[in-house]
């Protein structure tokens, strides 16, 4: 529900945020995304409002979120994996998410081509304002 009010300023502001760069708002927003992904398994808002709130071009946001998706999930994976939480159904089901999740980030990567820094800003905002809706209601 916070990333909802934060995205609602990133917004409203429509600039580059002058705190993005500075070590403690760092720090304060990968905090917050530790807190919000354990409790509630969606860090990745937090992240990709923080990405679009600097003075980085689209490139260098999909970039950032693609290898902090990357990271993480492997991390979790490794978690995960030590405590025992996966079961052969679970793998399997997986497993057959796999190719559409991969066709998924093909689109995506064809997609990106050719979008303008603006529209790729906004349409990220559009669909993380989603979720946080989403995540409210359910």
């Amino acid at each position: 529900g916070k990333t909802v009010v934060v995205i609602a300023h990133v917004i409203h502001a429509q600039q580059v945020s002058p705190y993005a760069g500075q070590g403690f708002f760092q720090l304060g927003l990968r905090f917050l995304s530790g807190v919000v992904g354990g409790a509630a398994n969606m860090s990745g808002p937090v992240v990709v409002v923080f990405l679009l709130a600097g003075s980085n071009s689209a490139r260098e946001v999909r970039s950032g979120v693609m290898a902090y998706f990357s990271f993480a999930t492997l991390l979790r994976v490794a978690v995960y994996a030590a405590y025992g939480f996966y079961s052969m159904s679970l793998l399997l089901l997986s497993l057959t998410l796999l190719l559409p999740y991969l066709a998924g980030i093909w689109a995506g990567s064809h997609l990106f081509q050719g979008v303008s820094d603006r529209f790729f800003r906004y349409a990220v905002l559009v669909l993380v304002a989603a979720m946080g809706i989403v995540a409210l209601v359910w």
